[in-house]
């Protein structure tokens, strides 16, 4: 259902000359490329974020490098059995099981975006037209990954979900672009 109103709404809210205006500024004052692919990349480091943050907080190297800690709780876990532990530690830590929550919906949420890109691209869109929508979608996913981590009160979750919805509808425009320029 989400898909179908994306889908309706977001073909006219992020026109293609918005997007530009909103993102010319923001691509001169990174230091790195923005074209599509690079935008990908991007999209896929964002994904480990949350969970790089959380083996910080369960790595403990002043008893074993090899042993992970619950920071949280305080007991051992193994790092022979991964996903039990994960559970362990998110079944004991509001805060690691929001970054496991928004790891899992980043690994959830890239595959439709990296196959938007490629399709957009493969139709022959203009690249900087598809670069500006990838810089937007990693703007959102960094702005979805810190309002998921700090929603304590359901104002912040509001905000996340509408990141959230920013991605769905950045992912959809992608493929209305391929759409149309395969019938152009």
């Amino acid at each position: 259902m989400i898909p179908l109103v994306a889908l309706s709404f977001f073909h006219h809210l992020l026109p293609e000359s918005g997007v530009h205006q909103l993102m010319a500024p923001v691509k001169e004052a990174l230091p790195f490329p923005t074209d599509p692919y690079f935008c990908m990349l991007i999209a896929f480091f964002l994904i480990y974020v949350p969970m790089g943050i959380r083996l910080m907080f369960q790595f403990d190297y002043s008893k074993n490098p090899l042993t992970m800690v619950m920071w949280v709780a305080g007991g051992f876990l193994p790092n022979t059995t991964p996903r039990k532990s994960i559970k362990e530690l998110t079944e004991g830590s509001a805060a690691m099981d929001r970054l496991q929550g928004s790891h899992l919906n980043q690994l959830e949420g890239f595959p439709l975006f990296a196959a938007g890109v490629l399709s957009a691209m493969q139709a022959g869109v203009d690249p900087a037209v598809v670069s500006d929508y990838a810089l937007l979608y990693c703007i959102a996913r960094i702005g979805y990954v810190i309002f998921y981590n700090i929603s304590f009160v359901n104002t912040l979750g509001f905000i996340r979900t509408n990141f959230w919805f920013a991605c769905l509808g950045i992912q959809t425009k992608l493929f209305l672009l391929a759409s149309a320029a395969t019938r152009a």
